[in-house]
């Protein structure tokens, strides 16, 4: 099992009048953390109102991810390298999601399809092999339709967040 907690950013133009970085909160939990095949259940959240001037749309997100680790598959788990070890944790996700977008008075929800990648960096302490790590990712919500929040059409976003993760 794993449960991991990071902030990052979230690149979003809806209703704003460009693309923007806004603040980001990410929170997973997992299991199988170290196999093959693995399971996630994902937090997203986005702060924009207050930030920018337009009509800016927070974003609230769950997504349920199957996690793939084509390193688990071929490297040894007991090989105590370094380089070993962060291969092992590498991984592409691919999953379903639920998104609500809104503002302080209107809001829409959409379905997508999430997928990501990340690299986890195992934190090295000193005598011990840690199973304490730092999450870089990527993460992406393609919704299968477009809501409109007021006037505002809401479309996909891109993610990148870093993570503290512990594997138990």
């Amino acid at each position: 099992m794993s449960a991991a907690v990071g902030t990052g950013v979230s690149f979003d133009d809806a209703g704003l009048a460009r693309t923007e970085a806004l603040p980001a909160f990410f929170a997973t939990g997992g299991v199988f953390a170290d196999r093959l095949v693995g399971f996630d259940l994902a937090a997203f959240a986005t702060a924009a109102q207050g930030r920018y001037d337009g009509t800016p749309i927070d974003r609230l997100a769950l997504a349920g991810v199957g996690v793939l680790r084509p390193g688990a598959g071929l490297i040894a788990a007991d090989n105590p390298h370094y380089w070993a070890r962060v291969g092992r944790a590498a991984g592409l996700e691919l999953g379903l999601g639920l998104e609500r977008d809104g503002t302080p008075t209107h809001a829409g929800s959409r379905w997508g399809v999430h997928g990501g990648a990340r690299v986890e960096f195992p934190l090295p302490l000193p005598g011990y092999g840690s199973d304490l790590r730092v999450r870089l990712a990527v993460r992406r919500l393609e919704g299968l339709y477009t809501p409109t929040v007021q006037t505002v059409r809401v479309g996909d976003s891109r993610e990148v967040y870093a993570a503290l993760v512990t594997v138990f």
